[in-house]
């Protein structure tokens, strides 16, 4: 049967999913309430049966390029529902800097895991791939279309390819490593990963002590670099993914333009009162772009220079992020890119519509 729904085991915390699960179902003004467990349930027993996947559209790119504004357009003319793939919009109160969707864009269109969790509670990648899946069976289970948007490589690889590989967490060594990391430092523990696994080492930041963290402990208990670890591939729906790109210059003039608008819409204010609702427990959040460079500028004097410096900062660390992006999207061949500056958005609109109907 080319149809079929199994959970994957390891990394997904079943309390944590189960507690999400059931937070989304009453969760009505940050995101649209679940469709009726029953109809879940027959949705996803009718695709175990269809030998035809349902077709899932994937807009991603790189940190400003437009992705958004274009899934809410097409939403409206598709009857869609937005999934979000969105690494750190999954926090409550992470809203500036992540360029949320609006609670106008939410009540005009339908957003899924946005606003889900507590700043203090880390969401994994085997966690988000499951309540994605859930998402999208609540969507199709309503008869609309899922479009799934965002830039996190990590996140949309869960989605389609199943939980990340490698052995389950092991407490024990997993605390010897976070040991290591206090004593050593995020830095030292980042270029010996990148001396034992470049390939894995380049795809995340040299400040996400969680994905490092991790790295060493499957290395540890699998003795097998991260990269040689192979996803598994058992979808039980059929993606339409698109990689949307813009000229160079283009893309980080508009990346400046975003970093300086959310200063103005008071990103550093936003940060201030993050500290106070617990961001520091979870380091994931904390090391987010803009959200570290805010921090590290609250501990600085703050004087003019700081502040030059700190916008400098922001934005060159965001250049370097979509950077990383186009990397990362590089070695994933199943996206079909489009360049939105030579394209209109009814060509992009037509080419998205012929793969979702499987014309292409």
């Amino acid at each position: 049967m080319d149809c079929f729904f199994n959970k994957q085991k390891g990394l997904v915390d079943e309390d944590l999913l189960t507690s999400i699960l059931a937070a989304t179902t009453f969760c009505k003004i940050h995101n649209a309430s679940s469709a009726p467990a029953q109809q879940i349930a027959e949705q996803k027993q009718k695709i175990e049966e269809d030998s035809c996947k349902p077709p899932v559209i994937i807009i991603a790119g790189p940190t400003a390029v437009g992705k958004s504004a274009f899934a809410m357009q097409a939403a409206k003319l598709f009857s869609g529902e937005i999934i979000s793939a969105d690494s750190v919009q999954v926090y409550r109160g992470m809203d500036v800097g992540t360029a949320k969707p609006s609670l106008q864009d939410r009540k005009e269109v339908v957003h899924h895991l946005v606003d889900l969790v507590p700043v203090t509670e880390p969401l994994n990648m085997a966690v988000f791939g499951e309540l994605a899946k859930e998402a999208i069976y609540s969507t199709l289970a309503r008869g609309k279309v899922p479009i799934v948007v965002g830039g996190s490589g990590f996140y949309l690889r869960s989605l389609m390819r199943g939980s990340p590989p490698g052995p389950s967490a092991d407490p024990f060594v997993r605390a010897h490593i976070e040991e290591e990391l206090e004593r050593l430092g995020t830095g030292v523990l980042y270029a010996n990963l990148q001396k034992l696994d470049p390939c894995y080492a380049a795809t995340i930041s040299c400040a996400d002590r969680q994905k490092i963290v991790r790295a060493f402990e499957i290395m540890i208990l699998s003795q097998k670099k991260v990269s040689d670890h192979k996803w598994q591939e058992n979808s039980p729906f059929r993606f339409c993914p698109f990689f949307f790109v813009r000229d160079r210059e283009v893309m980080y003039r508009r990346i400046e333009q975003r970093c300086d608008m959310m200063l103005q819409q008071g990103l550093l204010q936003e940060v201030q009162y993050l500290l106070k609702d617990g961001l520091l427990e979870n380091p994931s959040a904390a090391s987010a772009i803009g959200y570290r460079q805010c921090l590290e500028f609250l501990k600085s004097d703050q004087t003019p220079e700081a502040v030059k410096n700190f916008i400098v900062q922001f934005k060159q660390v965001s250049r370097r992020y979509a950077k990383r992006q186009l990397t990362w999207f590089k070695k994933e061949p199943q996206f079909a890119w489009l360049d939105l500056d030579k394209m209109s958005f009814q060509e992009v609109l037509d080419r998205v519509i012929d793969e979702y109907y499987g014309i292409l």
